[in-house]
């Protein structure tokens, strides 16, 4: 039986998470059917960050919490709807859960591809996965760690903010949706508030709008081979640019990620496939979905033509920067271009 309690930051203990390699817990036995729940194991691990927090099924994880007899009403204070992709040290990507409060803040705080310390707990395990929960982390010798749990209180450095910001995650990683205004469309932006004032420039509330699952169109060429290591294939581009292609699941398979970069910055992002994935979604829009749910968040294109793959049609909504390729009434490709870059 599974016995833990999840612990507001202040009270968090890291002595009694274990060190252990996360290629070795991720390899541990699985049941070939069935799920297994686990008594208690905490382990500290460490891997390079490859993907933020997005929604993920976490239903069994909070199965596995209350039969180890935590109360409901427990497990709904700690909200946890997301996971994030972690690179090991032998290079691939595993997904693990990570509770709510901490995913709003590792975007601030740590870059694509910044190692990280991870405090988790190995919940279960089933056929298809390892089910580990991130509890915490630690992304500079437990410093961070250590002050947001002795101090949650206290105001925020606006100096240290600054510099952040100055480096890019906390101003790259700012979000916004892009929403029909009329005849067009409008970026808007939750909080820009949370930024110093001097930072939040047109160019950054535009760019706010231009992310891709984890990556950001305007973004460095090093985020995509941090978290994605080397391109599985490159082409030339006009005007200095290279595509790089990264297959996503299988090589030389859909579904694919094309990132075009010039002069080390992206310039422009398309993934492709027929199959649903959910971490290179853009504006609440994913492949897979259908023609109704495209409509719904960015409504009729200004022009439906072919594509030049067969029995697809492209979805343009110029002169904003994306546009959709659709078959058989669903999105099978989603491209954003930066509006500074001239094809």
């Amino acid at each position: 039986m599974l016995l833990f309690f999840i612990l507001p930051a202040q009270s968090f203990d890291y002595s009694k998470y274990k060190t252990v390699d996360l290629d070795e817990l991720m390899d541990r036995p699985r049941p070939k059917v069935g799920v297994d729940i686990f008594n208690s194991q905490y382990y500290k691990v460490t891997g390079a960050l490859a993907a933020y927090g997005e929604p993920c099924q976490t239903g069994m994880l909070t199965n596995g919490m209350m039969v180890g007899g935590i109360p409901k009403a427990t497990i709904d204070a700690v909200p946890i709807t997301r996971c994030i992709k972690v690179r090991t040290a032998k290079g691939r990507v595993v997904s693990l859960y990570i509770q709510d409060a901490v995913s709003n803040v590792l975007p601030k705080e740590v870059a694509l591809g910044g190692s990280v310390t991870f405090y988790v707990l190995r919940v279960f395990a089933d056929p298809d996965k390892q089910g580990v929960l991130i509890n915490e982390y630690d992304a500079d010798d437990g410093a961070a760690a250590k002050q947001r749990s002795q101090a949650p209180d206290q105001p925020k450095d606006k100096g240290a903010e600054k510099q952040a910001g100055s480096s890019g995650p906390a101003i790259t990683d700012l979000r916004g949706e892009w929403r029909r205004a009329g005849a067009g469309f409008s970026c808007n932006v939750q909080s820009p508030s949370e930024l110093p004032p001097e930072s939040v420039t047109p160019d950054v509330l535009a760019k706010a709008c231009l992310h891709m699952g984890p990556f950001l169109t305007g973004g460095t060429a090093q985020s995509l081979t941090s978290a994605l290591g080397a391109a599985h294939r490159t082409l030339p581009q006009p005007k200095d640019a290279t595509a790089l292609i990264y297959f996503l699941e299988r090589s030389e398979q859909l579904p694919y990620l094309v990132a075009t970069v010039q002069k080390d910055r992206i310039v422009a992002l398309q993934v492709s496939g027929s199959a649903t994935t959910k971490d290179f979604g853009f504006n609440h829009i994913n492949l897979g979905d259908d023609t109704k749910t495209l409509i719904r968040y960015f409504g009729a294109a200004s022009r439906v033509g072919p594509s030049g793959e067969a029995g697809t049609d492209l979805w343009s909504y110029q002169p904003w920067p994306f546009s959709f390729e659709v078959k058989a009434a669903h999105v099978t490709s989603i491209r954003i271009v930066d509006p500074t870059y001239q094809e």
